[in-house]
């Protein structure tokens, strides 16, 4: 879960849609690997995992939580804490692949390197 908001934090940082929260989270869909699964119910706020998530997450919108995640120390990049260069995109590989994440993400690990892998899941640059 963490993996995943370092992702959409990664995003504000490196500038996408103006570097604006709401305009990355509205827009995330749209990166995605996997068609996605549109849940509009609100988490159980008592539940041990929300009430560990919900800080660990306002830390990364506060930008006071360091990715060590999906950060990968040898594919360096400019502009991100310790020069290392972050997740923007994630998929679990092992479930079917959007065409354009397949296109656009797997088929260029030039300019999208696997960052990081936490079976299931994989990040990308």
């Amino acid at each position: 879960m963490l993996g995943v908001a370092h992702c959409i934090g990664n995003r504000v940082l490196a500038g996408v849609w103006e570097g604006d929260w709401l305009k990355v989270l509205s827009h995330a869909h749209e990166w995605a690997a996997h068609e996605p699964e549109l849940d509009f119910s609100y988490p159980d706020v008592w539940s041990p995992e929300w009430r560990w998530l919900e800080p660990e997450v306002a830390k990364i919108y506060d930008n006071r939580k360091l990715d060590n995640i999906t950060c990968s120390a040898n594919t360096m990049q400019a502009g991100f804490p310790g020069g290392n260069r972050p997740g923007l995109f994630y998929a679990n590989l092992q479930l079917p692949i959007r065409a354009w994440f397949e296109e656009k993400v797997l088929q260029d690990p030039t300019n999208h390197p696997r960052t990081a892998d936490c079976q299931p899941i994989i990040f990308f640059g």
